[in-house]
């Protein structure tokens, strides 16, 4: 039974029928008419988005019967034999297993030969960061000035590994993540093709899990044919991939937002039952929240999907500086799900956090209804906001606070009544499980010489890690150290959270300053250009970009 799955029956033959990367097909078609086609080039990019097609494809322009052309016959025995991968002058090698100086030296042997069939002889190395400093190193000044026949194609996930004096010598094609729509409309195409019946909602699905990689889209696609009989619908991709319906997404928001903790362990209980994957719900809850956030800043109340309504009514009743905490603390979570004991505990107590916020900050009792957003929170609001105020200072101070204030030798523990834990736990002199118990843990009260703390994650709690913490605070203050731990949700008054909170208004802080900076608005008005999400990156001295 030769079943050919749907990333090679589909792979693109041609430039015009590759998808999502308009700007490497611009400038390769516009390279090979105009005859200035460079020696060397290096694709780079995720797994999944044409680096290996593209170059199949450069080497048929290349080689084709008819001549050098940006669109080959395929038809002739040079197309043919590159499509079935048989062609003796295009050699693809893997640097993973092909990487030392050996092989290196081999393929340059091997190059000094003219082409036994095409125009130019062709060598493609994927993954071409993998190779080691010597073989980087002996392939530098064939890659610079080759012979005439030899064209060399790179291609690489992870360009910053490659040798600048490798990256100097050739064309770079940057390969963009293709994006949901595109993707779709690329699935719906080939299942019309297929005759295979579906419904759009999952191939949107798939097209979202696919997360910018074609290949990927196009595998998950031959899973959920399989899964689900022929039929792909919403409900059987749901099903496979692990994501969370709609309304269960929009019931988990109302138990968060009116502190419905029994709601949410229905819910909690409920996804464990079906399967699904937490991973995927949080993330599913940040895009949410992120949706409400710019409804806030926008909010034209147009509607063009199953989730606006209710994403008008949140925007309403969540005041934007809890909902940024959320968001915080489900990015957060995110990372933080693998140190759980499991999913089910790390993305319940996720859910608690921001229960526990807005206990202790009730901002949703918001009138509901048609109402504008600047006068209900400019005016009904202001005792919330005094109260959000308030949160922002004690997270200031607690931030702010000179480690010099901790110094065993100023401070007398039987003499205060309040602890700056975060700051404290950061100069014990303990690793591993015990120094994480510390830092997710929260002060409660100090009695004398007993120290009482909140920790959210059970297995912190272990003996022996409070053994360990309570031996260190009995070395930092001199003084023999009783230390209590109750297992209850924390707040944002841990050290790991407050880490997070100065990191996330760093960030946000470094996007605004660049946004703002008359050199960089100059560049962007007169580039046309823009400013890439995710690559301001900053330090408390320094903005990089």
């Amino acid at each position: 039974m030769n079943h050919l799955v749907l990333a090679r029956k589909w792979r693109p033959l041609s430039l015009k029928s590759v998808i999502g990367q308009d700007h490497v097909i611009k400038t390769l078609k516009h390279a090979i008419d105009s005859g200035r086609v460079h020696h060397a080039w290096i694709f780079t990019g995720t797994r999944g988005v044409g680096k290996t097609t593209l170059s199949r494809i450069l080497s048929k322009c290349l080689n084709c019967e008819s001549g050098i052309t940006s669109n080959p016959c395929g038809n002739c025995q040079v197309c043919k034999e590159i499509d079935s991968g048989n062609f003796i002058d295009y050699i693809e090698l893997d640097a993973a297993s092909n990487r030392g100086i050996d092989e290196m030296v081999q393929l340059l042997e091997q190059a000094l030969y003219s082409p036994s069939i095409g125009r130019f002889k062709i060598y493609m190395i994927d993954e071409v960061h993998m190779l080691t400093s010597y073989a980087f190193s002996a392939m530098l000044k064939l890659l610079e000035e080759p012979p005439p026949y030899i064209k060399f194609i790179l291609a690489t996930t992870d360009p910053q590994k490659v040798p600048i004096t490798i990256l100097s010598r050739c064309l770079q094609m940057n390969l963009k993540k293709v994006s949901s729509d595109i993707v779709s409309g690329y699935l719906q195409y080939i299942f019309s093709q297929e005759k295979i019946k579906f419904e759009l909602t999952g191939l949107n699905l798939i097209a979202k899990a696919a997360k910018g990689s074609v290949r990927d889209a196009l595998s998950l696609a031959d899973q959920s044919i399989s899964y689900s009989a022929g039929h792909v619908s919403e409900n059987s991709v749901r099903d496979m991939l692990g994501f969370a319906d709609d309304d269960y997404l929009i019931q988990l928001m109302n138990a968060i937002m009116f502190n419905d903790v029994k709601s949410i362990l229905d819910l909690a209980n409920k996804f464990e039952e079906l399967g699904l994957s937490y991973q995927n719900i949080l993330s599913d809850l940040a895009i949410l929240l992120s949706r409400i956030a710019i409804e806030q800043h926008v909010h034209d109340g147009k509607t063009n999907d199953c989730f606006s309504e209710n994403i008008l009514n949140f925007s309403r009743e969540v005041h934007p500086d809890i909902l940024q905490l959320f968001y915080s603390i489900v990015i957060y979570s995110q990372n933080e799900l693998n140190l759980a004991p499991d999913e089910y505990s790390g993305f319940l107590m996720t859910c608690l956090r921001m229960v526990s916020i807005n206990s202790d900050i009730d901002v949703s009792n918001t009138t509901k209804g048609d109402i504008d957003l600047d006068s209900d929170f400019q005016s009904s609001n202001k005792s919330k906001k005094s109260e959000i105020s308030s949160l922002r200072n004690s997270l200031s101070l607690i931030s702010n606070l000179s480690k010099k204030q901790l110094s065993s030798d100023t401070i007398n523990l039987e003499s205060v009544s309040s602890i700056n834990w975060p700051n404290l736990v950061l100069q014990l002199p303990i690793k591993g499980l015990s120094a994480q118990l510390a830092q997710q843990s929260e002060w409660i009260s100090t009695n004398g010489k007993v120290i009482e703390i909140r920790v959210g994650v059970q297995a912190l709690a272990e003996q022996k890690n409070q053994l360990r913490l309570q031996d260190a605070l009995s070395k930092y203050f001199s003084s023999k150290i009783e230390l209590k731990v109750i297992i209850e949700p924390t707040g944002l008054f841990t050290a790991n959270a407050i880490e997070t909170l100065k990191k996330d208004n760093l960030k946000i802080q470094a996007g605004k300053a660049v946004e703002n900076d008359i050199l960089i608005q100059t560049l962007v008005s007169d580039f046309d250009g823009k400013i890439v999400p995710g690559t301001v990156s900053c330090t408390e001295d320094a903005i990089l970009i």
